[in-house]
């Protein structure tokens, strides 16, 4: 297949999840703890504000409390992200990017198959620009 990630081309997957975990289940949770002022909101509506956060703010928020973990697990476009490129968030957490761009901005790209300079298939997502990269960059036109 034409489209890979960079993990798979120069990471490997087990040092990744490793170094960067997306899960954090680990923490107390207390059943009665609440998210504040956020909980008069819809579920829907709660979901449309983290949508509009940073990842690495979404992450934090997460983090929080089991509720906060259970609303950003119950987003469709973290879903997504999840099952098709949980490895780009990896990536940003382990360089220092994911405060650069939001859920929906990554899930743009990851649905995106075509070089943002040249138009060719673009296996590559660039963390720090969120941008689609063809494989062989002295190629590409731009």
């Amino acid at each position: 297949e034409l489209i890979r990630t960079l993990a798979e081309d120069v990471l490997a997957k087990e040092v990744l999840t490793l170094h960067c975990p997306l899960d954090y289940e680990k923490h107390a949770v207390k059943p009665k703890e609440g998210l504040g002022a956020l909980d008069i909101l819809a579920l829907e509506i709660k979901q449309e504000v983290l949508e509009r956060l940073d990842v690495q703010s979404l992450l934090t928020f997460r983090r929080v409390n089991q509720e906060a973990m259970d609303v950003v697990n119950g987003m469709v476009t973290w879903k997504k992200v999840l099952d098709n490129a949980p490895d780009t968030i990896r990536m940003a957490i382990g360089a220092k990017v994911a405060h650069r761009f939001t859920l929906c901005q990554l899930l743009d790209k990851i649905c995106q198959k075509h070089c943002d300079t040249c138009g060719h298939l673009a296996p590559y997502i660039n963390v720090y620009t969120v941008t689609r990269l063809c494989r062989d960059l002295a190629l590409c036109p731009g």
